[in-house]
């Protein structure tokens, strides 16, 4: 058997660097710019790290693997330490990045965390809501690894809730949603008791007046299951708001009779009781910041579908309690 023989290095690198190999880039797949503006991110703050995933060259010195790294490089202007191998055989590349990608939940699960997915899920929603994005803002990997353990109280909120799942699951409600609020309404750990009597009334519905916030976001929900059809994978910012709308109220001690959804979905259309922006000082505001270099969006309109998916979430609230 012949062994191929390649060559392994760690380099910096810089933007024209970067630039220069990119141009030898073999024939791929398109670039996706989500994917450049979280490498961009992560290195523009720091967290980039040599992790021994290399920028491949080929026997001809062609590009293989790497594009989207080299072009985040590039968009930031950042200089970047990286594993770069030379001489990889021909058919290299019809196995690379073939295996399954690690996600938030597999990191935190080897990690130890118990209900991973349930704290991964929670997690992207509070960063998307702290940085001002809209709530289907997918920040990268490692802003949520930092986020969790800053935030301890993500993770037992979020296990908290899954725990209550055989109660939860029947109302219809998104759980990584509920947990997400329960965490930025309660971030000064201030209002624990009023957490407990939010959660136990809404799940038991037991002893609710007409015009409690509680009683109204259970009949919200019931006529989401009854009308519309929709659950939360399917568009899970309403039930943001939804939520959001009920904790606020019951929190500030009002009633609430009516759920109202907002235009647009993100911290500055969603006001949840007792947030604390300097509480999250750690998470970047990132709807007041220029993302032009990496093209991103600070917050995406809606679609024509959201639009009439949300006339249809309106028209639920209307004239009824």
């Amino acid at each position: 058997m012949i062994v191929q023989q390649m060559e392994a290095t760690v380099e910096v690198v810089t933007p024209a660097k970067a630039l220069e190999w990119l141009q030898s880039a073999a024939r791929n797949r398109h670039i996706t710019d989500s994917v450049v503006r979280r490498y961009g991110a992560d290195m523009q703050a720091g967290r980039w790290t040599l992790n021994g995933q290399g920028i491949i060259f080929n026997t001809e010195g062609q590009l293989v693997d790497g594009r989207h790294r080299l072009t985040a490089v590039v968009a930031t202007e950042c200089e970047v330490p990286m594993l770069v191998v030379r001489g990889a055989p021909p058919g290299a590349f019809e196995t690379m990045d073939s295996g399954r990608g690690r996600t938030l939940a597999h990191t935190l699960q080897i990690e130890g965390t118990k209900n991973a997915a349930a704290v991964s899920a929670a997690a992207r929603i509070v960063f998307a809501y702290v940085s001002g994005m809209n709530l289907k803002h997918s920040a990268t990997r490692m802003e949520l690894l930092d986020l969790i353990r800053r935030h301890p109280l993500i993770d037992e909120y979020a296990t908290l809730i899954a725990n209550k799942d055989y109660l939860i699951k029947p109302l219809g409600v998104p759980r990584s949603s509920f947990a997400a609020i329960l965490a930025l309404g309660n971030n000064a750990r201030d209002r624990d008791a009023t957490v407990t009597e939010f959660i136990d009334g809404f799940i038991t519905g037991e002893g609710l007046f007409s015009g409690d916030p509680r009683l109204t976001l259970r009949r919200w929900l019931a006529r989401q299951r009854q009308e519309t059809g929709f659950s939360g994978g399917r568009i899970a910012e309403p039930f943001f708001a939804a939520l959001a709308r009920a904790w606020s109220a019951f929190a500030s001690d009002h009633d609430l009779p009516l759920i109202r959804l907002p235009m647009m979905f993100n911290r500055h259309t969603i006001h949840i009781e007792g947030f604390d922006l300097e509480h999250w000082g750690d998470v970047p505001d990132m709807s007041a910041r220029s993302f032009a270099a990496l093209g991103a969006e600070p917050v995406k309109p809606l679609t024509s579908t959201d639009k009439a998916d949300l006339a249809r979430w309106q028209g639920l609230g209307k004239g009824r309690t």
